[in-house]
């Protein structure tokens, strides 16, 4: 047995025999499902030709560089024609979700060509960045005429939907984008468009899946506001311009305008009448989604105040396409009651601090109002600290327990 970079090389023939070059009749792959013309590509073999110890060496280096698995050892054995058999075992390494963004280029293609060699190229990429360079050498084969000699690179990066990481093989230069244009906008002006994009992706580097998350990501929201929640974004692009920039184009489906029918709040012990007068929703009014979400905040707060300090609110949004109407159901947690404990005061002497403690009347035990301690600098404040700037906090001091502070000063 002989050694390369630490991995086991297993001979069946002798190594005498293998000093002596036969054509090469077979490769075989163990413990991957990538297909053996694969991995004969990567190793740089090719069948019939002569084959022996040096070029069994030099295969092995060009699939271990690849970086695509994380082990790889090889066994020679004697084929039916007197040739050899070269059977590499290999453990396929880990792999990160990634996107191809080649503008120009079928993506799907691309990621069908990769997967049918080596099926774990599905819309991933290996996590090490030598064999990510390696799939990188890949599509640029695969992708010339889109990539005008440019070489592939792998960039980190966030996907907008999921919020995931992912890995985007894209050109090392994309480009630019200098303007947007809108076919369909008619309730929105284009300039209003192209200026929330502007501030998102405004001379960045242009891919189309990039520029489609961004689109959903933003101007949804501006048409939902307009009460447009059946909005439609059916086509993205972009147009190279003669100064090398391009052009990111947007076809929209606006669709119709839907009022607001119904806020509905639902959990246990709540008081939905209050929520919804709380939240001051507008029945009858376009349904803009940005006003409801600051209405459910403000009823999520409202609960807060009481002393249910990790209230939270899930909205479900349900549209009738007949009627044009949203209703929305608020499921409400209340979580855990909140009492107060103590007050602490700092930057006052003895004598004021006991006349605050003497106003204070929020007692020990009572439900936590957060709203208290701005009441009290209101309506109770002893006269004469009236107009010294107090700074409030509040911090929780055991389970279900929190205490206020008040800081008299300007520091």
């Amino acid at each position: 047995m002989q050694r390369w970079s630490a991995l086991p090389i297993f001979f069946f023939v002798s190594q005498a025999a293998l000093a002596q070059p036969r054509p090469l009749e077979e490769v075989l792959v163990e413990g991957s499902r990538a297909t053996p013309a694969f991995v004969a590509k990567i190793a740089g073999l090719t069948l019939e030709s002569p084959f022996g110890q040096s070029e069994a060496e030099a295969a092995l280096a060009r699939v271990v560089e690849s970086g695509l698995f994380s082990s790889v050892t090889y066994r020679v054995e004697p084929g039916k024609r007197r040739g050899y058999v070269l059977k590499f075992s290999v453990q396929e390494g880990a792999t990160v979700a990634a996107a191809i963004d080649i503008p120009g280029a079928d993506d799907e293609f691309l990621w069908r060509s990769l997967s049918q060699a080596y099926p774990a190229l599905d819309h991933r990429v290996p996590e090490s960045a030598k064999a990510q360079q390696f799939v990188a050498g890949l599509l640029q084969d695969l992708a010339k005429e889109s990539l005008g000699g440019q070489s592939v690179v792998a960039e980190l990066e966030s996907d907008l939907r999921t919020g995931q990481m992912l890995v985007s093989m894209q050109p090392q230069n994309l480009p630019k984008i200098s303007t947007f244009t809108f076919v369909g906008a008619r309730e929105i002006a284009p300039d209003r468009l192209a200026a929330i994009l502007n501030k998102v992706i405004g001379g960045k580097g242009y891919t189309d899946r990039r520029f489609r998350e961004v689109v959903e990501a933003n101007l949804r929201g501006a048409y939902e506001e307009g009460g447009m929640y059946r909005v439609r974004f059916p086509r993205v692009g972009a147009a190279k311009l003669a100064d090398g920039t391009v052009r990111a184009e947007t076809e929209v489906e606006e669709g119709p305008k839907f009022k607001l029918r119904e806020v509905a709040f639902k959990g246990e012990g709540i008081e939905p009448d209050a929520l919804r007068k709380a939240g001051r929703f507008e029945k009858g009014q376009i349904a803009d989604w940005s006003r409801i979400q600051k209405g459910i905040d403000e009823a999520e707060r409202t609960i807060r105040n009481a002393g249910y300090l990790d209230a939270s609110a899930k909205a479900q949004r349900q549209l009738d396409d007949v009627q044009l109407t949203l209703d929305v159901s608020v499921t409400v947690n209340r979580g855990v009651l909140y009492r107060f404990g103590k007050l602490i005061l700092s930057g006052l002497p003895p004598a004021q601090e006991a006349q605050v403690r003497k106003s204070w009347k929020l007692a020990s035990g009572e439900p936590l109002d957060l709203n208290y301690a701005q009441k009290f600098l209101r309506d109770d404040m002893p006269r004469e600290l009236r107009g010294v700037p107090v700074k409030i906090g509040i911090a929780p001091s055991g389970p279900g327990i929190g205490d206020f502070s008040l800081f008299f000063g300007s520091n």
